[in-house]
């Protein structure tokens, strides 16, 4: 009996373990976890816990997909400052459990809510600390399947900054570059920042940078952002901090404000018509009218040498025309001049 009973509990521990690797949690936080998930009765010698944790085989993680979690009034907050955290799901889900992983790797419950399918999940995270700062993940799940959670939601790390002086950010060639040229924002510092962080317009842009020391002495890190186009436009920060505390940086270096305006210019020569080439540079908006203009003005002078050339060519035949009238109507004056009977004397 003890066999099929440690038999059945290696069967729901391996399921449990091959769900979390599926969706991709470290089996160390899932032991955590389960170790955690069902404490063991107290003893009846004063109400202390025994000596081991019970584990449960019988928590199945990945069973519905993913809530999405973020954080208000975001992941940066000053010290003292209250966090709230809303979970939601897609799914109809009316149980919500919030989890922290701290820079040590400590596995910890913050709390669960109920919400009645209804509504997202509000955990309120007060006066935020060292202590309290770390990455959190939610979990949905369902009052009446405890033990049946989903996948957990992608993590949302939370950050004290202003606990050292704020770096300096700068822009290789400068704030305003051309399309296509390679850009190099440069984060530097007097303090021993042993990491930089660059963010842009709130948004994290990847792993942080370790430090070089600089031609004037300061500790710094260029961060490559390739061949600049107008994505690139934006506000930058950068923030430094230390290996030995990932989740407390320094305050916000100045905004840097980085324009990519048009476009890279050929320098080999071109044997394309001027005319062609300026054509070339104006909007679309203004090529068209031109185009119409040009248009107009071809059919207008075509118009007009036919007009002349008609009047060219009727112009003598009238002429010609009267002339001969009028020279008829003398030659008939004439004859009937001669014809007339003179008056008898």
């Amino acid at each position: 009996e003890q066999a099929i009973s440690d038999g059945v509990f290696l069967l729901g521990f391996c399921v449990s373990l091959r769900i979390w690797a599926a969706v991709g949690e470290s089996s160390a936080s899932l032991i955590s976890l389960l170790s955690r998930a069902v404490p063991a009765d107290a003893d009846d010698t004063g109400g202390r816990e025994s000596d081991s944790l019970k584990l449960t085989p019988s928590l199945l993680l990945g069973v519905f997909p993913k809530p999405s979690i973020s954080a208000h009034p975001g992941p940066l907050v000053h010290e003292g400052e209250n966090v709230t955290f809303r979970c939601n799901s897609s799914t109809l889900l009316d149980k919500f459990i919030l989890h922290k992983t701290s820079s040590t790797g400590h596995f910890q419950r913050c709390g669960e809510t109920l919400t009645g399918g209804q509504a997202p999940a509000d955990f309120v995270i007060g006066s935020m600390t060292l202590a309290s700062v770390g990455s959190y993940r939610c979990y949905g799940s369902l009052s009446h399947s405890p033990y049946e959670w989903s996948a957990p939601s992608d993590p949302v790390d939370i950050i004290i900054t202003g606990r050292s002086r704020k770096p300096s950010l700068s822009a290789q060639g400068g704030p305003v570059v051309t399309s296509g040229e390679n850009m190099t924002l440069v984060c530097s510092s007097e303090s021993a920042f042993d990491q930089f962080h660059l963010l842009k317009e709130g948004e994290n842009l990847g792993r942080p940078l370790a430090e070089v020391r600089g031609p004037r002495g300061a500790l710094q890190a260029e961060f490559p952002l390739g061949p600049g186009t107008p994505a690139h436009s934006g506000v930058y920060r950068c923030y430094g901090s230390f290996t030995h505390s990932p989740y407390s940086w320094s305050d916000s270096s100045d905004p840097l404000f980085l324009s990519v305006t048009g476009s890279t210019t050929s320098t080999c020569p071109s044997n394309m018509d001027p005319h062609t080439t300026e054509e070339a540079r104006l909007p679309q908006g203004h090529s068209s009218q031109l185009h119409l203009l040009l248009r107009l003005s071809v059919a207008f002078i075509y118009t007009s040498i036919f007009l002349a050339v008609l009047v060219c060519h009727w112009s003598p035949i009238k002429c010609c025309h009267h002339r001969r009238r009028a020279q008829g109507g003398q030659n008939s004056e004439q004859r009937g001049g001669s014809s007339q009977p003179k008056p008898l004397p």
